[in-house]
């Protein structure tokens, strides 16, 4: 008897590698079969980076070749992943793929979230059937399109004995406050990586601060994060969701002074990001026994210590500390579930968490033959 395998394609706005995931959702679990981070493309990040530092300003060419180099590079890693677990393709039966985003705007004029990554490119070379475009009808129906994470983090880790929040440190901080009453809020808190990646990228030529090593050389501007906690974003309420295109260098030079020392706005950036999340999390659920983080920024050391800082009464923990699935594949594994979602016909209802206003079943399919 065949198996009802999925699989699960995710690369974020940092452009740090490709997260694969094979998984399975039967029994009422999520298991991971497979997993693998593949490196992303250098010609790829680079041409992309340039397209974010010319305020995403591009040419039709250049983002219709990088949709489909992008394509071929996730179904290289599909395939890749496939043989090297030795899973017949028959037992797999769709691969969901988040894609790369190059602009998501939220605005009330023409909203929209692009994403790249030839899907038809995908289920073609890979002989499996592809969903991609997870955020286009969401935005169709009033909502923002984002954090798509926290239905998948509620079927999944929600605990009837005790509030908690799950936090994904990704470019952008999202959060998930799961409640024992079963009521869910998600969206986006802030900046989690992008100042700092950028920060560091711009001052030592490094893709991003291992451990805060960097920023735990500088000391806090009080000024300057008060100067930017004040900015509009923080103070809006949800469903809201942010990118790259908000926060970015362009922004962080509107509150720089020439005297400010790199390293001390480094340490500033990490406690923008910490508190601001902090913030949102003690304003919709202040009463959260534990914060589990996940993403890339939960190995930052000094990012964890400032978030249980700015949260005293909670216990910040990364996710693989108490649940069996290593925090480094959840969002992948999101995009597998979306997936088996699709192929299943379950109408998902996100109307707390982004504004949509019903429920839909989410995802364009791109058939393999």
């Amino acid at each position: 008897m065949a198996n009802n395998y999925y699989i699960g394609v995710m690369s974020g706005t940092s452009m740090d590698g490709i997260d694969c995931v094979i998984a399975d959702f039967k029994d009422q679990k999520a298991t991971i079969i497979a997993c693998e981070s593949f490196s992303y493309p250098d010609s790829i990040k680079a041409e992309i980076q340039r397209i974010y530092q010319n305020n995403y300003q591009s040419s039709l060419y250049t983002l219709g070749t990088l949709d489909y180099q992008l394509g071929l590079s996730y179904s290289r890693v599909i395939n890749q992943l496939i043989e090297k677990s030795a899973i017949a393709k028959a037992d797999i039966r769709a691969i969901g793929c988040h894609g790369q985003t190059i602009c998501h705007h939220t605005g009330k004029e023409a909203p929209f979230s692009l994403q790249i990554g030839n899907a038809d490119l995908i289920a073609t070379k890979t002989g499996i059937q592809t969903i991609n475009n997870f955020r286009q009808k969401d935005i169709a129906l009033g909502g923002e399109g984002a954090p798509l994470v926290p239905l998948f983090h509620q079927r999944y880790f929600s605990n009837k004995e005790y509030n908690s929040v799950i936090v994904n440190l990704g470019g952008i901080a999202n959060i998930t406050c799961l409640n024992t009453n079963g009521s869910l809020l998600g969206f986006d808190t802030g900046p989690a990586n992008t100042l700092i990646d950028a920060w560091i990228q711009k001052h030592k030529s490094l893709a991003f601060d291992q451990d805060g090593a960097w920023g735990s050389k500088g000391t806090l501007l009080a000024d300057l994060l008060e100067a930017m906690c004040q900015d509009a974003y923080f103070q809006k309420l949800p469903p809201k969701s942010t990118g790259l295109e908000y926060f970015n260098l362009t922004w962080l030079s509107k509150f720089l002074s020439q005297s400010m020392r790199p390293e001390d706005v480094q340490y500033t950036l990490h406690a923008l990001s910490a508190k601001t999340l902090a913030e949102a999390i003690k304003k919709h659920q202040s009463d959260s026994k534990f914060i589990y983080l996940a993403g890339g920024g939960a190995k930052n050391t000094l990012l964890k210590s400032l978030i249980q800082s700015y949260l005293p009464q909670a216990q910040v923990k990364t996710m693989s500390d108490t649940f069996e699935i290593d925090a480094t594949w959840i969002e992948a594994l999101c995009f597998a579930w979306l997936a088996y979602c699709y192929d299943t016909n379950i109408e998902l209802d996100y109307q707390q968490i982004t504004g949509s206003s019903r429920p839909y079943i989410l995802g364009t399919l791109h058939r393999s033959e």
